[in-house]
């Protein structure tokens, strides 16, 4: 992304709203258009926030927009702020920084009618953000499942939601094979 010539940044992540909203490892944006048109005369890109993003899928969830900081172990949501005309990203996981040190790696929302955000760590660990942060709370608590956890994902059918993980168990001491599970976490309806 090169606006105006002067600043030059590759794009971590984007999402889209009424605007598109994007992150690089050291600014973010807002790309629009001019009334509402998006064109090639018409387009405008400008820096809003200076916090930085790590190369980790951003989170639409809902009425929120997430991604993870530059670090790679914060959560931040984008909220816009009417008084500066402006988005502005804040920390939700600073009240629980133990549970990010080892990094994220990846985060999904299951909307419906669990409201909660669940967020997979580099180590194999696994956090859950219970969804109130639009109402200024945010409450993170470990699960532990057993085993380390690989991948997440959500699978949506209809108004049911299960989420999967895909867990590993440490090596064998015999031939250093691993056991990798598929299991349904929970299901939502």
């Amino acid at each position: 992304l090169v606006t105006g010539g002067s600043f030059s940044n590759k794009i971590n992540w984007v999402i889209s709203r009424e605007n598109i909203y994007c992150g690089s490892a050291c600014t973010e944006f807002v790309i629009g258009g001019v009334d509402g048109m998006l064109t090639p005369s018409t387009v405008y890109c400008k820096p809003v926030s200076f916090t930085g993003g790590a190369k980790v899928a951003a989170l639409k969830y809902m009425t929120l927009s997430m991604f993870v900081g530059a670090g790679g172990n914060n959560l931040n949501v984008v909220s816009y702020d009417y008084s500066s005309e402006s988005y502005i990203p804040q920390d939700v996981s600073y009240i629980a920084g133990h549970l990010f040190e080892s990094g994220i790696k990846k985060i999904i929302g299951v909307p419906r009618p669990d409201n909660c955000i669940y967020i997979l760590m580099n180590d194999g660990s696994l956090v859950q953000l219970v969804d109130s942060v639009s109402e200024g709370v945010a409450a993170f608590s470990r699960i532990d499942l057993g085993k380390r956890v690989l991948d997440i994902a959500p699978v949506f059918s209809g108004t049911k939601v299960d989420v999967y993980v895909l867990r590993v168990d440490e090596p064998t001491s015999i031939d250093n094979t691993y056991f990798v599970d598929l299991d349904k976490f929970c299901i939502s309806e």
